[in-house]
């Protein structure tokens, strides 16, 4: 699959970063299922999160044999709760679970997914902060923090609608997809 190539924008593990038995798996933006499709076997529960109903159609057959440890969720993944949008941190947070794995692709809403799931990576962060001993470690962490909050702090408007949510970005500011698709072409 071409998908998969190792200079496509959408392989999302790469070299030795892999996915194991104990790893939660979240696909938001999860279209056909890809990439949980190829960890289906090796994690321990995936959720798909996918608005389409067409894609929802064929996820649902697509992971049917695993319908024990897979959830597909047909909501618009977004930094509100309302309507057809969840935030990630409400929605992990009623499940009791936390994700250790979390991919995004939905269309430029990145920046309104990331402002729903603080809570887990504020988590996350803590999870690392407390594994760690060195305080440089920590220092760098939290300046990883604090870049992550600049990048993805600004205001963002999501509006769930039939057509899904839209995000307002700053002019000229290009969509990571085009970046990346454009990027792939030239290889």
């Amino acid at each position: 699959l071409i998908e998969q190539d190792e200079h496509s924008p959408h392989r999302y593990l790469k070299g030795d970063f892999n996915l194991g038995p104990d790893d939660v798996l979240a696909d938001v933006g999860s279209a056909e299922g890809i990439l949980s499709l190829q960890y289906v076997d090796r994690v321990k529960a995936v959720y798909l999160f996918e608005s389409d109903p067409e894609w929802v159609g064929v996820l649902e057959k697509t992971f049917a044999p695993w319908r024990e440890k897979v959830k597909i969720v047909s909501k618009f993944v977004s930094d509100k709760d309302e309507g057809e949008a969840v935030r990630l941190d409400t929605f992990f947070e009623q499940e009791g679970v936390m994700p250790t794995f979390v991919k995004l692709d939905v269309e430029g809403g990145e920046r309104c997914v990331l402002q729903g799931m603080k809570g887990l990576l504020e988590t996350a962060l803590e999870k690392a902060r407390k594994a760690l001993d060195d305080n440089a470690d920590i220092a760098t962490l939290r300046s990883v923090k604090e870049e992550l909050e600049q990048a993805y702090g600004q205001a963002c408007q999501c509006k769930p609608e039939a057509q899904g949510p839209t995000v307002e970005k700053p002019a000229g500011q290009k969509k990571a997809d085009d970046v990346m698709d454009a990027e792939y072409e030239e290889k």
